[in-house]
């Protein structure tokens, strides 16, 4: 029953793993823009980590030769279009999502109705049309949560444990000892 909504739930995965990878990209950046709002200024070349010295590199071209305030104002403009994208993948992302999940439940229905109209007229008289309804409304619904809506956000939530944890480890030192070195 899946097959079919493939596709469109290998891009709502794919917009989903980007968004939450723009969540660490957020969390990084907030590296130099707290560096330079509490008076480092000039080059950033401090990092002690390999992840601060690719915020180093990435963020000297943007904050060259800047006042610490106007280094501050673009690294907050940098900020928040990665949190703008971010948010609209989110979104694109649930839309997707949505869409898979609702042709899943039309199918599902589809399918069941089918079923019914080959069934014989005694299964009609010893079944209540109430739980005729309830088959085909609530059931139907929960196993679209299950199926799509909970491995979603089961895979949403692993990519930003697993991106939040790599930033934190490459931020502090000990957390990357108790991380890589297990």
């Amino acid at each position: 029953m899946v097959r079919p909504y493939w596709g469109l739930l290998a891009a709502g995965l794919a917009t989903t793993t980007v968004a939450s990878v723009l969540d660490g990209f957020v969390l990084i950046i907030l590296i130099p823009l707290l560096k330079h709002l509490f008076g480092t200024s000039g080059a950033l070349r401090t990092g002690s980590t390999e992840l601060e010295a690719w915020v180093d590199r990435l963020v000297d071209p943007l904050v060259a030769g800047l006042s610490p305030g106007a280094a501050a104002a673009r690294l907050v403009v940098v900020l928040a279009l990665g949190l703008l994208i971010k948010n609209v993948l989110s979104y694109a992302s649930t839309q997707i999502t949505v869409r898979a999940q609702e042709g899943l439940v039309r199918d599902l229905r589809v399918r069941l109705f089918d079923h019914l109209l080959t069934l014989d007229l005694g299964f009609f008289q010893r079944t209540r049309a109430g739980q005729l309804i309830s088959a085909l409304i609530t059931e139907v619904d929960q196993t679209k949560t299950v199926i799509t809506a909970s491995l979603v956000s089961l895979f949403q939530n692993l990519v930003v444990v697993a991106v939040t944890l790599w930033v934190l480890s490459q931020i502090s030192t000990l957390l990357y000892s108790l991380v890589h070195l297990g």
